[in-house]
């Protein structure tokens, strides 16, 4: 269990996710934490999809997805975007480290990209784009879906886009829902509470104004002072 895990016996380490606008900052334990519970959720996933397809053969070579609850969960964690280039499944396939370097980047750099698609939403020019600081408003769900028009087309069984994390969100959440007695669920039910606890997290902050506003100036270059992350170039 990630409970028994050092990371969450570390002091300091909180075993509820962080919640904005109280928590300004996730913490390394936090981070560290999150990385065990994807990578849990993984190995369960996989798990149960190996089970499958040693017991129904018929299935596995018709190419028949597992409807395992626990499977449909890590189907959109797993290609979750993380707004800065890279989901979900191949950050927690490069490690502890890498599930890290993942949350943090899209903490520091995604507020960009959600900037960028708040300008593709509104249509504006890039001339348009520089002078829009009063003009951003709120941030809307698919200011965070990165696909490209038409992207339904382009998929396949062995292709997908990363999906927005609202959408991730959405869907873990319905999955917990409608399988509120399965077993596998309930023995990862901290893990994916946790992941969706920090997902939901994510949108908050990146979402604030304060947020929106220091993240056009970023990747615009109009910041300046100790905070400056610098412009998100992709």
């Amino acid at each position: 269990s990630v409970n028994a895990s050092r990371y969450a016996q570390s002091s300091g380490a909180r075993l509820t996710p962080p919640v904005w606008p109280q928590d300004k900052h996730i913490s390394l334990q936090e981070g560290f934490h999150f990385a065990a519970c994807t990578k849990r959720i993984g190995k369960m996933a996989s798990l149960e999809k190996k089970k499958f397809f040693t017991t129904d053969t018929e299935a596995a070579m018709s190419g028949v997805e597992c409807p395992s609850p626990i499977f449909q969960v890590w189907k959109y964690l797993g290609t979750c975007e993380g707004l800065c280039g890279a989901a979900l499944g191949m950050a927690v396939r490069g490690g502890y480290d890498v599930t890290v370097s993942w949350l943090c980047s899209t903490l520091t750099f995604g507020g960009q990209t959600v900037i960028e698609g708040m300008e593709h939403r509104n249509k504006w020019t890039e001339e348009q784009a520089r002078n829009a600081i009063g003009k951003l408003g709120a941030m809307d769900p698919s200011d965070f879906d990165c696909r490209p028009a038409g992207y339904e087309s382009q998929e396949s069984e062995t292709t997908v886009h990363p999906k927005p994390i609202p959408e991730v969100l959405d869907e873990l959440n319905k999955i917990v829902q409608e399988n509120p007695n399965d077993e596998i669920l309930s023995t990862v039910s901290h893990e994916i509470s946790f992941v969706i606890g920090i997902l939901q997290y994510t949108v908050t902050r990146l979402g604030s104004p304060g947020v929106i506003e220091t993240s056009w100036k970023d990747r615009h270059l109009q910041s300046c002072g100790p905070d400056t992350v610098g412009s998100f170039l992709n």
